[in-house]
């Protein structure tokens, strides 16, 4: 899972290097209720709250399901199965990632 925001002035993603499972543990580790983070793209330093940064699932996990998949259709291919469990375990993996996005995004933390 990568956290990231969108720059005010340029409107472009940015991506944080800071891992975290929700909010209070993202509060936890930058010790406040507000980031500034710098924009990567135009250098603009801005004031955020952590509930405006958003969780999407990483790209690298995208493709380790895509070549998870390949493997295991060989794999299961010549070893004579279905490939439909092959398919279906990469398609989990995915769908977990995109579950713990989404609790991330849907929880939120009081303003003080």
């Amino acid at each position: 899972m990568v956290l990231s925001y969108l720059c005010k002035s340029c409107k472009k993603k940015n991506l944080l290097k800071i891992k975290a499972v929700d909010r209070f543990e993202f509060q936890k580790k930058i010790g406040a209720d507000e980031l500034n983070p710098r924009c990567k793209h135009c250098g603009t330093i801005e004031k955020r709250h952590i509930n405006r940064f958003t969780a999407e699932p990483s790209e690298s996990l995208v493709y380790l399901a895509i070549g998870l998949t390949m493997i295991l259709t060989v794999v299961v291919f010549f070893m004579g199965f279905i490939a439909t469990l092959a398919l279906s375990i990469p398609i989990a993996i995915y769908y977990a990632a995109q579950r713990n996005a989404s609790l991330f995004n849907k929880t939120k933390v009081r303003r003080n």
